[in-house]
């Protein structure tokens, strides 16, 4: 296992060049218990959320061009018996070690090609970091950290660094960050893209934690696919004009272009095994950012995902502009999709009842914007958003000027089996007084005031995505914890 510094270099404004305070990165590693907590926290809230995010230690003299360019970082929420307590660790990947170790920055950027000491990532063909910095998934026992360019880093139960984890060999390079767990059969379906043939390739961890199927995928050239879905019998990919060229970036380009003559379409492939035959349903362009939730319903797979127009990292709008909450439907007998707007509002960050992922389900949690002013910079989602697929009804939870939100993170009730029956826990920030909370709302009235909010004892800066670990998987493996 690696040990965590407790102590770190501060870095300055955040990446990209924004002044935003809730952006920059942190600097220190704290473990602060018996938080102060306005209301009351449910006593059946027992478990800790994991968020992930970039948290660059150490500054480079040009700055960091995007955003996703940062170290790991975990912020732990530790509920229990009406308690709280907070964590933020760092991922100690092998790259951050070396920079660690030399002082100072020693990579280039997500989108920007570079030689690294580690060569531990195939992203760009240039042995690009492993940021180790977007999600986080516990399945068979082990808590993955996860980037889409490289091998996900295992973690202890108690949030330390243990390595790199490839299988014990199976995983053939990068695992993407956004593997599907599903509620049913216990798999984790995952895929990989790459600069280099094979372009994509699907993949299963079985229930005790092996690669038990990969699947080369012929696609004509790489493309950045960040996301994808699963259903209880299928597997959806999103083929974009978002092409990589890493020899652009030579010429001061992005490394990755839109494309759009090259045209989108959705791949569809059964789970069973018995047809490695991936069949293409072209479709007008779109950049599919984020996947609500997907589900076989007889001979069609509806998807419920956020919608961009494109992958332009070289429009003054960033990835994609506006995204809105979309709906296609995959009718596999007439070989036809059609396609539909579910609501106006920008959204992005959509979770669920994960009980239902894969499944047919009613509730969808998003991060919204719901006004351009009261937002540090004009940036961040200020309201918080549940979407009824049934009657197509939306409840909003928005916050006070000056709030931004994170990504909404749904828990269940324990022992209910009612969908939606639970609470929604998100990271805010406060631009006014310069300060984070964990806000709990109450799922079944998200319109309402928070049911809680633990006050924590740094600022939690902008994340990307996390997870719910309850307690009871905890003290399972905390016995074989090293940690």
């Amino acid at each position: 296992m690696i040990e965590p510094a407790i102590e770190t270099q501060h870095v300055g404004p955040a990446p990209g060049g924004s002044h935003a305070r809730f952006l920059e990165p942190v600097a220190d590693e704290l473990d602060t218990i018996d938080l102060p907590v306005t209301g009351q926290i449910p006593p059946e809230l027992d478990g800790s959320y994991v968020r992930n995010g970039p948290n660059a230690q150490f500054p480079r003299p040009d700055g960091w061009r995007y955003p996703f360019d940062g170290d790991g970082m975990l912020h732990v929420l530790t509920l229990g018996q009406g308690r709280a307590r907070y964590r933020n660790r760092f991922v100690l990947t092998q790259d951050l070690v070396a920079e660690r170790q030399a002082g100072r920055a020693l990579h280039t950027g997500t989108f920007e090609p570079g030689d690294t000491p580690s060569g531990i990532s195939d992203f760009d063909g240039h042995h690009a970091k492993n940021w180790s910095n977007t999600n986080v998934v516990a399945h068979a026992g082990r808590i993955l950290s996860l980037w889409e360019g490289g091998a996900p880093y295992e973690l202890t139960w108690r949030f330390g660094t243990v390595g790199e984890h490839t299988f014990d060999g199976g995983l053939p390079g990068a695992m993407c960050a956004h593997p599907k767990l599903d509620p049913v059969w216990d798999e984790l379906c995952w895929f990989r893209y790459s600069a280099e043939p094979p372009y994509l390739v699907y993949g299963v961890v079985s229930p005790r934690g092996h690669i038990s199927r990969t699947l080369p995928i012929d696609i004509p050239r790489p493309v950045v696919m960040h996301d994808f879905a699963v259903t209880d019998q299928h597997v959806l990919f999103f083929d974009s004009p978002a092409v990589i060229n890493p020899a652009a970036a030579a010429t001061g380009a992005p490394m990755v272009q839109w494309e759009p003559e090259h045209g989108t379409r959705i791949g569809v492939l059964s789970r069973d095994g018995e047809y490695d035959r991936v069949r293409w349903f072209p479709v007008e362009n779109r950049y599919v950012m984020h996947v609500m939730n997907a589900y076989t319903e007889g001979d069609s797979i509806v998807v419920d995902y956020v919608h961009r127009p494109s992958f332009d990292l070289a429009s003054a709008a960033g990835i994609g502009g506006s995204p809105r909450l979309h709906r296609s439907v995959i009718e596999l007998g007439r070989g036809i999709v059609s396609d539909e707007t579910l609501d106006s509002t920008p959204v992005d960050l959509p979770r669920i009842d994960d009980r239902r992922a894969g499944l047919t389900y009613r509730y969808g949690y998003l991060a919204a914007v719901t006004r351009s002013d009261g937002r540090p910079d004009g940036v961040g989602f200020d309201t918080l958003m549940r979407y009824d697929l049934r009657t197509n009804a939306v409840v909003q939870h928005r916050f006070a000027d000056g709030v931004v939100v994170g990504e909404p993170q749904f828990v269940p009730r324990p022992d209910s089996t009612t969908e939606g029956d639970g609470w929604i826990l998100a990271f805010t920030y406060d631009a006014r007084h310069d300060r984070s909370e964990l806000v709990i709302i109450d799922a079944e009235n998200l319109a309402g005031r928070p049911v809680a909010a633990v006050q924590l004892p740094r600022r939690v800066p902008a994340g990307l995505h996390g997870t719910w670990l309850p307690a009871h998987q905890d003290r399972q493996h905390r016995d074989d914890d090293p940690s």
